[in-house]
Parts: structure tokens; sequence; C-alpha cells
């Protein structure tokens, strides 16, 4: 059912890409989501990191360059060398994804159309706060040790880097149930860090 992202990756192949990471793995028992609410404020930010998503029907690995900036969030999903590339750009609550077929789609309702794409659905749009280690101020919330659960999904943070004085989330893993979908991060990006901080 997942008709733009390519098909056969084998999981185990990307997680050992993923070992290698340029900054320093914290313990999980490091993530404390109230002492993270001034990372809403930040307007800029990128990272370079794997994604797996596995589900009872299918399975598919990716890289993954997330950019961030104002209302803008720019996803580039690609295989080994590049190969499959799928380009999703988030605008002011739109979405436009590009398989390179020369016909991107585009929707105001991003979170139907990836599930549509993927068969299952993904909340794109609350992704792009659980990412920092933050919840989607519009849901509600259900907080435990080391994550919490929104939109029938639990997000919990296995392993915790340092970015200067911050840390932020290195591997994380998301369930719901049917599927699990796991984020490890290799290198993040903040030209402009909170002031003060």
């Amino acid at each position: 059912m997942i008709n733009i992202f390519f098909r056969g990756f084998i999981i185990g192949w990307a997680f050992s890409l993923m070992a290698c990471s340029p900054s320093p793995a914290i313990l999980v028992d490091s993530y404390q989501r109230s002492s993270r609410s001034h990372l809403y404020e930040l307007q800029q930010w990128q990272f370079q990191g794997r994604l797996a998503l596995q589900t009872a029907n299918d399975s598919w690995a990716a890289s993954l360059d997330w950019q961030h900036n104002l209302n803008k969030d720019a996803l580039k999903l690609s295989g080994p060398l590049g190969v499959g590339a799928v380009l999703i750009n988030l605008d002011s609550g739109a979405i436009r994804i590009d398989t390179g077929n020369g016909k991107p789609e585009y929707s105001q309702n991003p979170d139907k159309l990836l599930t549509e794409k993927l068969g299952h659905f993904v909340p794109v749009s609350a992704l792009k706060y659980w990412v920092l280690g933050l919840t989607d101020p519009n849901l509600a919330v259900v907080d435990f040790d080391n994550g919490f659960q929104q939109a029938g999904w639990r997000v919990e943070f296995k392993q915790m880097q340092l970015l200067g004085a911050e840390l932020m989330p290195r591997k994380m893993v998301l369930t719901d149930g049917m599927s699990k979908l796991k984020l490890i991060i290799g290198q993040w990006t903040m030209p402009n860090l909170i002031k003060g901080r």
C-alpha cells in the first residue's frame, strides 16, 4: 500500500548505518518534557537522520533530512545513493508531495493525504513538535516516563543528545498498536538557538 516510498529496504541495513552519530548519546532519563517549553519558540532548525516504519503488511526505511523555517517544513526521504527520493513540503497547513514522477500532489489536509499514500495514519502535523521532544499544543496529551501519548501514538524517547546546552532527541520510537516508527537523528542544526540560554 505504500505507493510513494521505496520497498524492499531491510530495516536492519538502515539501523546499522544509524549507529554512527557525531553527537554523544545521553541516557533516556535525561528527557523531561516540563523543561522543554522554551523550544516552542524555535523558528529554524534542521536535522539529518534515518527513519523506519513497520506495519503488519509492509516496512520501509529511509534517510531523512528535515528543515523547518517558521511555518514551513521541507522533508526529503531517500534511499541508498539518493534512489527513490520523495520531497514533502508543509506550508501553513498545506502539503505538497513530489515523488519525482512529474505529478506532485497537493492537499490542505496534510495528515489525510499522507495517510492515503502510506496506507496508515501518521500524524505529520504533530511530528514537527514530537521530533523536538514537545507535544502538539493543539492535541490532548497523556504523559508517562520518557515520553507521552498523543493522537493515538505513544512517543518514547530512548536516547537524547547534547546540542550546546540543550538536550535534543536522538532515538525515538513511536507506536500506535498497529505500526512502529523508529527515528534516529544523527545531527541537529539550530543556527538561532534560543537567545539567553
